[in-house]
């Protein structure tokens, strides 16, 4: 819960930003519920973008799917460069 909405680096270098479980979400109700859905909103909303600025020719609607592990393999080599300058 303390880092849903948040991004960080797993250890194998993959950018991770948790949301809440489906089941969580199920179980709220009234204005807790309608909280916790626009959180998840935005998470996904925040998760897309970040999807963008990895693979800017990606398109949501035509049903093709970059290989999101290549493009994180680059970023992790990209980032060992810079920090090894």
């Amino acid at each position: 819960m303390k880092m849903r909405g948040n991004w960080f680096l797993s250890p194998q270098g993959i950018e991770i930003m948790p949301t809440f479980h489906p089941a969580y979400i199920l179980r709220q109700t009234g204005d807790d519920l309608k909280k916790v859905k626009w959180q998840v909103f935005y998470d996904f909303q925040a998760a897309k973008k970040r999807c963008l600025e990895l693979a800017p020719n990606y398109s949501f609607m035509d049903g093709t799917w970059p290989k999101m592990t290549d493009i994180y393999v680059e970023r992790k080599e990209e980032r060992l460069k810079k920090n090894s300058c």
